[in-house]
């Protein structure tokens, strides 16, 4: 039998794919035969452990494929949290602040009219104009009522009277509703026809 040593430096890959050297020397030695080396049995390994190696590589492509749609999608998911906390929050400041809206409107609205020419009484419907033009620019709109077909999604009876109008129509608003971005803030308190 021909004695041959085979450099470590072809074998590294084979180490590092975590062969043992009695294995290494065993598949070397298998292949080396008294008159040479058996290329199609040396090929044949070979091309197994391409194989083996490019199934490897498509399972790593597909993990990393997989981290990075699942990197997405959790990032996806704190992009819309802090968009919904955001949106949870002005909408929590708002149904605040639709007590102080109301106030202005009945100041406003009671001010006889020989008085309305005063600065100050200018200056509180300028205020309520403004801070009617913020909620708007904000995504919040008044819920009309008046003259409707009562809608419980929008609507609260407190009360029902008598009236010419279909029954079920709001006959009186007696404190207006808001929607903001579309969900109601707050309903529309009313009277309906009986």
């Amino acid at each position: 039998m021909i004695s041959r040593e085979i450099p470590i430096s072809e074998h590294q890959d084979d180490v590092a794919a975590g062969k043992g050297a009695e294995e290494i020397a065993a598949s070397s030695e298998a292949h080396v035969s008294g008159e040479g080396i058996d290329h199609d049995a040396v090929i044949e390994m070979l091309e197994a452990r391409v194989r083996e190696l490019e199934g490897e590589s498509e399972m790593l492509r597909e993990q990393r494929l997989r981290a990075i749609a699942d990197l997405d999608n959790t990032r996806r998911r704190a992009e819309q949290d802090v968009l919904t906390t955001v949106q949870y929050a002005n909408e929590n400041l708002l149904k605040k602040l639709l007590p102080i809206v109301d106030d202005f409107e009945r100041s406003v609205e009671s001010v006889p009219s020989e008085k309305e020419g005063d600065p100050f009484v200018q200056g509180i419907a300028m205020i309520r104009n403004k801070l009617a033009k913020l909620l708007e620019e904000e995504g919040v709109e008044r819920i009309s009522a008046l003259g409707k077909e009562f809608d419980v999604n929008m609507h609260e009876a407190l009360m029902r009277q008598p009236s010419d109008q279909p029954e079920n129509t709001v006959v009186q608003e007696l404190e207006p509703g808001y929607l903001y971005k579309g969900k109601v803030l707050r309903h529309t308190k009313v009277i309906v026809s009986a």
